[in-house]
């Protein structure tokens, strides 16, 4: 639905009642006074499913209010599955009283009205509410996108200013995080993101969420090359997880860091030791070697040294079939092939490379395997552990 469409019943929604209650209906609509802003379609008594469909379908209602008792074998639950999956466009309200919630609890409705005319009103009132909320945010988030597109940065921040929220901020994130933006206006860029930092809250149930929200997009930092924002977003949510107790999504931003740092980022400045890595789980030996090591000489020297291990990140992939993060060759390969590339004469065959991390990664599994079966066994890790070792073992 286009949005000059949206904007004209936005004007003067149209409502659509299944009911089998002329009476009642017409009291409600009477009583309400919406009869003033809005249309309501004629009412047709309930029949079938497919009638209330039909005439769905051909009127184009804004609003479609149900009731729950309609004739007996059809309730109101059945209605609005059946509009659910036919992809109906408009906005359900359920017609039930107090009741609406727990009659509705598993369907997708958004609103309840009560059985009197008020209830109705409030219920149809908010929608238009909610609705001219959702048209603003989506015109201004196109204007700003619009804005990016032409380099008109200046007017891009005075529409990011209008809104507030990590969680809708971060959509204006991902269009500001563009290769081309970044070359011409870094300094843009980074107004942005400190606009987003300025969103979050200092307390524990939305500490987690900005960080989760901070995952979507880390990555794309570390790629631009913005180790200025990457270091401080890396503090700001490890600090944070550390004095509120909210460690949600760390995990993500620190596996980040391992995946994409440079030979010269040191983990300190990025606010990463090994207390901070043990306080939400168990450190992989390639990160306590990492962590210790804080930088390296040059590249050459750091690239060798991820392939000593088996569960270094940039060398794993991870197999959704099995929930396992087992060794890339075509990674292994890419590394092998960027030492080539600083020193021709780099000696190690990629077979024999292979050979070592499959056997290194195999002694690791089995004994992980080892302790699962010596402890409190858990047997989908278990499982998940024999499937990793058999696809290891295939490779010796």
């Amino acid at each position: 639905m286009n949005l000059k469409k949206i904007i004209m019943k936005k004007i003067k929604p149209i409502l659509f009642f299944v009911d089998n209650n002329l009476e009642e209906v017409s009291h409600q609509w009477k009583k309400s006074n919406l009869s003033w802003e809005h249309e309501m379609i004629e009412f047709t008594p309930f029949v079938s499913i497919q009638e209330t469909l039909d005439l769905i379908k051909k009127n184009e209602p804004t609003i479609i209010v149900v009731a729950y008792y309609l004739d007996g074998v059809t309730n109101g639950v059945q209605i609005v599955q059946a509009l659910e999956n036919g992809g109906c466009e408009g906005i359900i309200i359920t017609n039930t009283g107090d009741n609406g919630a727990k009659l509705f609890r598993d369907t997708k409705v958004i609103k309840h009205a009560g059985k009197h005319p008020f209830g109705l009103y409030s219920a149809v009132e908010n929608i238009k509410t909610e609705d001219f909320r959702r048209m603003s945010y989506q015109k201004n988030l196109e204007n700003f996108e619009e804005s990016v597109k032409n380099e008109d940065y200046e007017l891009a921040l005075r529409l990011i200013g209008k809104i507030k929220g990590y969680g809708y901020v971060e959509n204006y994130v991902h269009i500001a995080l563009d290769e081309n933006v970044f070359r011409k206006s870094p300094e843009f860029i980074s107004k942005v993101l400190r606009y987003f930092v300025d969103q979050r809250e200092d307390i524990c149930s939305q500490h987690g969420y900005w960080v989760h929200s901070v995952s979507h997009f880390y990555s794309q930092l570390w790629k631009l090359g913005m180790k200025k924002e990457t270091r401080e977003f890396s503090k700001i949510s490890i600090n944070g997880a550390l004095e509120l107790g909210d460690s949600n999504c760390l995990s993500r931003l620190l596996g980040v860091f391992f995946k994409e740092s440079s030979y010269d980022d040191n983990p300190d400045d990025f606010g990463i030791n090994e207390k901070v890595i043990s306080l939400w789980g168990h450190p992989k030996e390639y990160e306590k070697a990492r962590i210790k090591t804080k930088t390296f000489i040059n590249e050459y020297s750091y690239l060798s040294w991820q392939l000593i291990f088996a569960d270094c990140p940039v060398i794993t992939s991870f197999t959704s079939e099995y929930q396992l993060g087992l060794i890339d060759k075509k990674n292994v390969c890419g590394l092998i092939e960027r030492l080539r590339k600083i020193d021709p004469d780099y000696p190690l065959d990629s077979e024999i490379v292979f050979k070592k991390l499959y056997k290194k990664q195999y002694e690791r599994l089995e004994k992980e395997l080892k302790e699962e079966l010596g402890g409190d066994k858990h047997e989908a890790t278990v499982q998940k552990l024999r499937v990793a070792l058999k696809m290891t073992e295939s490779f010796l």
